[in-house]
């Protein structure tokens, strides 16, 4: 083998430069998104906002129990994420268990609680993994305390990020009230003035009161026990404010959270989706200036359910359902910058840190 004068030998050098530089860079990358993705997916940082990818599912469950209403939520969970979802929102725990909300028996409601971390979470981290995505999802929770608790899991690539359980828990006699002064606003919408009366008119007839059945079955407030925080967590490295359905009705629940650096409101709901709640969803929306996802479920033939809506930080509504069926919104929200301390509480669950 010759010897390489010294213009071959430098003219190499610069060309072997060149060669690792051009396989050092992608290596880079690859390793850098290798660190990224961590065990599962290493969140975004998010402390001072930006544009995130979002999607509500409105959904109603399907007889048969535990494992048809979950092959459901991952057709709907792949579905969301082929639109671009990377961060996913349930309805309240009728959406997809049904049964839990018709139980006459504590018996019949602990045959469909779930342990959390449990079989169901499980299969919920193995998509938020392969998928690259967060999860949020309603179960009735079961607990080493022996009490169940209305709630909603935070999941992703890496397993329960927090869990936030209902604390304003609705009971018959709270929905026999509601149901009294839907009655008595109907009435006043539907009225027409009279005209004078040319005489005296005779005395009016008593005012029927509205007929409310009581339900045969366990209201909510007998079935589960309230929970004990108030629904602040970390979620993919966004700081979530939980409120769950008639959490909703109580001013100091958003305030609290609003005042803890909350950038992004999670309202899952089962209730009436009703153009009050519109404005109600926006009116938050502007008055804190943080998106809010608002997650109803449908039940057929009562067109005032349903309704979800994704709407932005600034009131306007990036996406709505309509009332009748199944329905996946995804859109872009802006997240404000969060007042929140750096330190992650990643881990957090309504039963403390872990």
């Amino acid at each position: 083998m010759s010897e390489l004068s010294l213009e071959e030998t430098m003219e190499m050098n610069v060309t072997m430069r060149t060669l690792f530089g051009m396989i050092s860079l992608p290596m880079a990358l690859l390793m850098s998104s290798c660190a990224a993705l961590g065990p599962g997916l290493r969140p975004p940082d998010l402390s001072r906002g930006g544009k995130i990818h979002v999607a509500v599912i409105q959904a109603t469950g399907v007889p048969g129990g535990i494992a048809p209403n979950e092959a459901k939520a991952e057709r709907l969970i792949r579905e969301a994420a082929g639109r671009g979802a990377r961060y996913i929102l349930f309805p309240e725990v009728y959406g997809l268990f049904p049964g839990i909300g018709s139980v006459r028996t504590m018996e019949e409601a602990r045959a469909q609680a779930q342990e959390v971390p449990g079989p169901l979470t499980d299969h919920m981290t193995t998509l938020c993994k392969k998928l690259r995505l967060y999860v949020a999802v309603g179960v009735p929770e079961k607990r080493a305390d022996g009490k169940l608790y209305n709630s909603i899991v935070y999941i992703g690539p890496d397993g329960v990020e927090g869990v936030y359980s209902k604390r304003a828990l609705v009971s018959h006699a709270s929905m026999r009230a509601w149901a009294e002064s839907l009655g008595k606003k109907a009435a006043a919408k539907n009225a027409k003035p009279s005209p004078p009366p040319a005489a005296p008119p005779p005395p009016a007839a008593p005012t029927p009161k509205p007929v409310y059945k009581e339900p045969e079955t366990l209201d909510e407030a007998t079935v589960f026990a309230p929970g004990k925080t108030d629904g602040f967590l970390t979620w993919g490295g966004v700081h979530i404010g939980t409120v769950i359905c008639a959490d909703g009705g109580f001013e100091g629940f958003w305030q609290s959270l609003a005042a803890k650096g909350a950038q992004m409101f999670c309202f899952p709901v089962s209730s009436g989706g009703s153009e009050e709640a519109d404005r109600t969803v926006a009116d938050l929306a502007r008055r804190y200036g943080v998106p809010v996802l608002f997650c109803n479920h449908y039940v057929p033939a009562i067109l005032f359910f349903g309704n979800s809506q994704i709407v932005d930080r600034n009131g306007a509504v990036v996406a709505r359902a309509g009332a009748v069926k199944d329905w996946i919104l995804t859109g872009e929200v802006t997240l404000p910058p969060t007042k929140a301390p750096a330190a992650s509480d990643r881990g957090k669950t309504d039963r403390g840190k872990k």
